[in-house]
This record gives C-alpha cells, structure tokens and sequence, in this order.
C-alpha cells in the first residue's frame, strides 16, 4: 500500500510489523536452524559490503564531537586501574624500545628548548651510512645507541646531523662533554 504522506506510511509499516513480529521472528529462527552457514555467510557478505568510508568518517565525527567525554572516561579509568596501566605501559615500553628511546629523547630536546626532528627512517639512514659501526672506536656492535656530537646540555638538538651511532662504552666514556674527535660521516637532509 503506498501512501503519499511518507509519515503515515512510517505509521502503517510500524503498525505492521508490532502485528507481525512473532511470526516474522519464528520463520526466521526456523531458517537459521536448518541452514546457519547461509546466514553466516550472508551476515558476513552483508558487513564486508557496507561502506567502510562512511562508517569510519562516521565514527572520527563522533568522536570529535565527544572527544571531552572520551578524555575524562580514559582519565577515569586510568585512576581507577593504576596497576594494569603500569603494566601495560611497562609491556608496550619493553615491545617497542626504539620508539619509547626516540620519544624520549625528543622529550629531553623539547625540554630544554632544542629542535627534535630525528624520525626513525632518518635513524637507519645514518646506521646505514655509518656500516652499523660506531662512530668514534668503528667497531661492530649488536646495539648502537644515538648519540648528541654536540650533547643535549650543551645545546645540541635531536636531529640528522647531530646523531651518530655510538657503542655504550664510548657514548658512557663521552658523556656530556663535545666529542674530542667528529665523526667523519653526519648526515645533513
């Protein structure tokens, strides 16, 4: 039955389906339990169909618009579970140490009011250019730490040309003084 006012036909479907629901909701459990693959796979084709697109832009509007909300929540819960965020920080710190030392370093830069621009790429650009050696004894070691040419108190910012692999022993040895000797190889894009 089609209806010129599309509220009394809103109306009409509504009332229809109240009338008919039990039945509806009956024939469908009856297919479901003769053939639940062709459901599941309808279920499924039906999901992968939707537009992705629009549910994502969908969920980044809502959550500009609660973004408050969702802050004291998060904040909320942190409070309230102290121990799990600690060990879950701890799990994340110990899973990805290349980002928590970058971060931390760009930390310490900030802090002190100095450029901190290094990205990861740019790190493994100048081990590459370095041969994975470090850059004052050239030996061969399984891990290189960043170190400052010019140290952070000095002045000196976290970025490509003022990096260069260190070994521990002689990052330690160095400490917060200028290298005695520059290396020969600093990267500068």
């Amino acid at each position: 039955m089609a209806y010129k006012d599309p509220a009394k036909e809103k109306a009409y479907k509504k009332e229809w389906w109240e009338d008919n629901k039990e039945r509806i909701n009956a024939k469908l459990r009856d297919r479901r339990k003769e053939n639940p693959e062709e459901f599941h796979t309808k279920d499924k084709e039906a999901y992968e169909r939707r537009d992705k697109e629009k549910r994502k832009a969908t969920q980044e509007i809502w959550y500009i618009a609660h973004f408050e909300e969702v802050a004291a929540n998060k904040k909320r819960y942190a409070l309230e579970h102290p121990e799990m965020m600690r060990a879950c920080k701890r799990k994340w710190n110990k899973e990805h140490p290349d980002i928590k030392n970058a971060s931390t370093q760009r930390h310490r830069a900030r802090k002190a009011g100095l450029l901190a621009t290094l990205t990861a790429e740019q790190w493994l650009a100048i081990l590459v250019a370095y041969k994975f050696r470090c850059a004052y004894c050239g030996k061969k070691f399984k891990k290189l730490t960043k170190d400052h040419v010019v140290p952070v108190v000095l002045g000196g910012g976290t970025v490509c040309w003022n990096i260069v692999p260190a070994c521990m022993p002689c990052n330690s040895s160095k400490g917060g003084r200028d290298a005695l000797i520059i290396p020969p190889i600093r990267l500068m894009f």
